[in-house]
């Protein structure tokens, strides 16, 4: 046991050495940890820049009026490069590099990783060719695959 002062109040008292390896033990009361709950944060609102008042540790806005908005911003829609046709598109997430399914496709094709199978109704299908790549075939969006 070490004797400590809790955070709030400045009051001593003794916590085990295992709570405070824990990060716990730092209030001397639940009275003091609610109070230290409602303190408003060092960081601000992610949107806005008012100061937070926690009512979760991991709050990044201070209502959800500022989530809403801040949410709304982001899904603005940029303008990229397609990386396989070179066209440009609108991207909504940071994620998206390519234009669609077919330049997706394209591009596995041509980096050899998949291989494109034009026409799978022209032949029985087995699943892989003869080498034993896998066949890939391109999105038909008129049949909804």
């Amino acid at each position: 046991m070490s004797l400590t002062q809790c955070e709030t109040c400045g009051a001593s008292f003794y916590v085990s050495a295992s709570r405070r390896a824990r990060g716990k033990g730092r209030y001397c009361s639940r009275a003091c940890h609610d109070t230290a709950r409602r303190l408003p944060r060092d960081n601000c609102c992610a949107h806005c820049g008012a100061s937070l008042l926690p009512k979760r540790r991991e709050a990044r806005y201070c209502s959800r009026r500022c989530a809403a908005l801040a949410l709304h911003n982001a899904s603005q829609t940029t303008v990229r490069l397609c990386r396989a046709c070179r066209r440009p598109f609108s991207s909504s997430s940071a994620r998206d590099v390519f234009c669609g399914r077919v330049c997706e496709a394209r591009h596995a094709a041509a980096s050899g990783k998949v291989k494109i199978m034009t026409d799978p109704w022209c032949f029985p299908f087995s699943g892989c060719d003869d080498d034993g790549g896998e066949y890939t075939r391109l999105p038909d969006f008129s049949l909804g695959f």
